[in-house]
Parts: structure tokens; C-alpha cells; sequence
């Protein structure tokens, strides 16, 4: 009998994955879902805690959804090269989250052209979109930060 109730536990607490797509879904539900336990009356509408939480949670599943890594994906030797998808030297986690919040802070001065030219450095043996982000936060990063300098010399 325990034997049975041992297999049951461990088929409830199986690792269930969950598809990358579904990361801002599942945070949006989840939010919203919080935002509607967390209401008090009185204090602000219901709509706006639910759809508050809903984007929380949204950009927080954007979050996770940018940083998962992609599942290496076989693909067929018929195929040509331009029609195959798949990143060959994709970027690591710290390469991810370094484009990020590079691409985020690049508006603070210096800051941000600093994150971005370490991002580059890290993402230069890829080819995902975690070069292309550190490149796009390198050239806003270094147009605040010349636009600040101009406006430290001038002052």
C-alpha cells in the first residue's frame, strides 16, 4: 500500500516543463490572480489590481522567457542552411542578463555604456539576439553618455 501512495506523491511533484512561450502568460495569470487576492476595498478599483498585477506578472514571464535558454532543436540534415533556425553558439546566461540590463540602464550615463561594452565583450562568440541587444544598448549608451559629457563641459 505504500508502495502505491509513494508512486502517486512522486507523479504529483513530477517536473513539469512548461513551454518558453508561456512564461508572460502563466506570470500574467498569476498576476492577476494576485492582484485579486490582494484587493482591499476602498482603496483602489478591482480592475486596476488585477491588471496591475496582470503586467507585473507579464513583464516578470517576459523576464523569464528572455533569459530560459532555447532547447537545443536537431535539425534535419535535408534541410539548407537558411532554413535552419537554431543558433549555433548560443549566448549563457550571464550574456543574456549583462544584454539586458544593459539594453534597461542604458540610459543612465556612463553606466550604461560601460554594462553594454562588457556585454558585447561577453556576446562576441555568439550569434543570438544577445549581441545584437548589447550593440543596439552599446550605441544608446554611448550617445547619453556623449550627450552628458557635452553637458558636463559646457555646464
Amino acid at each position: 500500500m505504500a508502495g502505491k501512495a509513494y508512486i502517486r506523491v512522486m507523479f504529483i511533484f513530477k517536473n513539469r516543463e512548461f513551454p518558453r512561450w508561456s512564461g508572460p502568460l502563466i506570470g500574467m495569470l498569476a498576476g492577476g490572480y494576485t492582484g485579486l487576492i490582494q484587493f482591499r476595498p476602498g482603496v483602489l478599483p478591482i480592475w486596476v489590481a488585477v491588471l496591475g498585477g496582470a503586467m507585473i506578472g507579464g513583464l516578470a514571464g517576459c523576464l523569464v522567457f528572455l533569459l530560459d535558454p532555447r532547447r537545443p532543436v536537431e535539425a534535419s540534415e535535408g534541410l539548407p542552411e537558411d532554413l535552419v533556425s537554431t543558433s549555433r553558439r548560443p549566448s549563457d546566461l550571464v550574456g543574456r542578463v549583462l544584454a539586458l540590463l544593459g539594453l534597461l540602464l542604458g540610459w543612465a550615463p556612463f553606466l550604461g555604456l560601460v554594462l553594454n561594452l562588457i556585454g558585447i565583450l561577453v556576446n562576441r562568440r555568439t550569434d543570438d539576439w544577445a549581441l545584437v541587444v548589447s550593440k543596439i544598448g552599446f550605441v544608446f549608451g554611448a550617445i547619453v553618455s556623449l550627450v552628458t559629457l557635452i553637458g558636463i563641459v559646457l555646464g
